[in-house]
């Protein structure tokens, strides 16, 4: 006679009042109580939504038609065995037992029925990973202490706001007038607001997919997608367009060329939007081809120097010496009358550079000129920035002085003396 002549059950019968199976915390709770059984057990998920727990005493193949299937001998309770095919259960649905199991029954022997000791079991049973065994223990604790706040905080409870009591924090969520919204408490009245934020976000997508091909056919010379590009005037298109002309794209997309970067200026330009004008002060600084950067400053010089001069007046800072010239340059052509004193300061910067030989900018050549490989310092006059400050102020003459400089400005920006007098 084998183990299965003495199986009671040939199939898990079906869900009831009466027969339905213990699920884990159920378990859990039992052990509080004094019966053991089930923490030493596997767990077993079924396909119809239960779950079982008990050891398997024996385990065989059988043939199913043209098939052998697993099946498992498992003891549910002492003396009572079901036969499970492996075919009820879903993917994974055999947990077996493990270390952690055989040491929480170890711990619980020597468990004391306290408040501290129950608390303690679940801290452990939550750094074990054991997260239902540990809310039947900090359950257990509030039993024992209902004002145990450490315990109520672990189930997620909190005092009613009203009446002071304990209440889960679902409860206080409805409590405050909030009601679940796709995955979060939310008040209604900001619920439209979310929801129209996702609309935005869904045709904020739309679009890039839309942008995206325009893109990749228009760098290749399509001028039909090109004009495309050239008409779009949706505001929500600004964040992408700008990380396309600042070449900043997708990983595998290719760079835009002088042509489609020139139409994204002008769509940037024309949506008149104070984001748009940063991008293009930033194309204006970094761009590598000329025409591109005079496009991006044309467009400025349009509409949109008090959100550009900011920007530019930071290069002037720059570590890289082209930079600040160029940002001399695009600020003198805004005639940036708030940005005098920061290109003052601007008019000889130091730098470091690699190389022996003589490190300057010349602006016919577009760039830097660098020595060989010795790391230097030097303080470099920048003509770009003087040459922006006379544009502005018409006082050429002054150089690079920064002493003459600052003391012109202080006679023409100081307040009167007049105005310095305190009335008596």
């Amino acid at each position: 006679m084998n183990c299965y002549d003495a199986i009671m059950v040939t199939r898990p019968p079906k869900p009831s009042l009466r027969c339905r199976p213990v699920k884990l915390i159920g378990c859990a709770v039992a052990i509080l109580f004094g019966t053991p059984f089930c923490c030493l057990a596997d767990r077993f998920q079924l396909k119809d939504g239960r779950e079982l727990t008990g050891k398997v005493v024996h385990s065989d193949t059988q043939k199913q038609g043209d098939r052998e299937e697993t099946r498992l001998a498992v003891e549910i309770e002492p003396g009572v065995l079901v036969r499970i095919y492996q075919s009820d259960l879903v993917r994974g649905g055999h947990q077996k037992s493990d270390s952690r199991q055989l040491e929480y029954e170890q711990r619980m022997v020597e468990l004391e029925d306290t408040a501290q000791s129950h608390y303690q079991m679940a801290q452990w049973c939550s750094q074990q990973g054991l997260n239902d065994l540990a809310k039947a223990h900090y359950l257990r604790t509030i039993d024992l202490q209902p004002d145990h706040k450490e315990a109520r905080a672990a189930v997620k409870h909190t005092r009613s706001e009203s009446s002071g009591r304990w209440i889960k924090r679902d409860d206080q969520m409805v409590e405050r007038g909030k009601v679940f919204h796709q995955g979060k408490w939310k008040f209604p009245e900001y619920i439209p607001m979310d929801d129209d934020q996702q609309l935005l976000v869904k045709e904020k997508a739309e679009l890039q997919k839309v942008i995206n091909r325009w893109h990749n056919a228009a760098v290749k010379g399509d001028v039909q997608a090109l004009t495309s590009l050239s008409q779009l005037d949706n505001p929500l298109v600004i964040d992408y367009l700008s990380q396309l002309l600042l070449d900043k794209q997708k990983a595998g997309q290719p760079a835009a060329t002088v042509a489609v970067k020139q139409a994204y200026i002008a769509v940037l330009a024309k949506l008149n939007d104070a984001s748009a004008y940063v991008a293009l002060a930033h194309a204006c600084m970094n761009d590598s081809e000329q025409s591109v950067r005079n496009a991006a400053l044309d467009a400025l010089s349009a509409n949109g120097r008090q959100w550009a001069i900011p920007v530019m007046v930071g290069y002037l800072k720059h570590a890289n010496n082209l930079l600040v010239n160029r940002a001399g340059y695009a600020l003198g052509q805004l005639q940036a009358e708030s940005a005098i004193l920061p290109m003052i300061d601007a008019l000889i910067t130091r730098h470091q550079f690699e190389g022996s030989g003589a490190d300057t900018y010349s602006p016919s050549a577009g760039g830097l000129s660098l020595g060989g490989n010795k790391k230097q310092v030097r303080d470099l006059q920048n003509e770009e920035v003087r040459s922006g400050l006379s544009q502005i102020t018409g006082q050429g003459a002054l150089g690079f002085d920064k002493s003459r400089w600052k003391a012109w400005y202080a006679s023409v920006y100081a307040p009167a003396a007049d105005d310095l007098r305190r009335d008596p």
